[in-house]
């Protein structure tokens, strides 16, 4: 049982900073697509830019709904819910 432990304690520590550079991409690149939808929609017509940014708040409230439910099941030890489209959906 020891052994099982220092394995997967090895086998984590390993593991993390891989991880976390991966993190650390997808925020940058969430980062930048999120300057660059505001860029273009600062270029669109005021009355487009209450559309859009109403399917972009739409989209973001998606998302956060699925982080949200990703952390109960973590606090909850359970599967997490698979994404839903909506959360996935990039057009607005």
């Amino acid at each position: 049982m020891e052994r099982a432990v220092v394995t997967t304690q090895k086998s984590i520590e390993k593991a993390t900073p891989v991880i976390q550079k991966s993190l650390d991409r997808s925020m940058k690149a969430a980062g930048v697509a999120f300057a660059r939808t505001m860029k273009t929609i600062d270029g669109a017509t005021a009355e487009d830019q209450a559309k859009l940014f109403r399917a972009y708040q739409k989209l973001l409230a998606a998302q956060l709904d699925y982080v949200d439910s990703r952390i109960r099941a973590l606090d909850e030890r359970r599967p997490p819910p698979p994404v839903p489209q909506g959360a996935l959906d990039t057009e607005p």
